[in-house]
């Protein structure tokens, strides 16, 4: 973690990397993400600097992440870096 304050969102709870072929468990809807985020901001936790995202479900998902990435940068000042893990 190289000294940073690490929060996770599960954007997929899955049973194991879908390289694998077969995979069990559920991707996290857009809504549901906007909800966690939302809690997040409710309880003023969002203070991040950085934001990484690797794998996203979705085009929907990956706009609420985006929004969200752009929420943080109105409230937050325009320091927040925000990062997408393409692999």
């Amino acid at each position: 973690m190289l000294g940073y304050d690490v929060d996770v969102v599960n954007t997929v709870q899955f049973s194991n990397h879908t390289g694998y072929g077969h995979t069990n468990g559920h991707k996290t809807t857009p809504e549901q993400l906007s909800l966690i985020f939302e809690g997040l901001f409710t309880n003023g936790l969002v203070g991040y600097s950085r934001v990484l995202t690797g794998y996203v479900p979705g085009a929907e998902a990956l706009a609420a992440v985006g929004t969200e990435v752009e929420r943080m940068k109105k409230e937050g000042g325009d320091g927040v870096v925000y990062l997408l893990d393409r692999e």
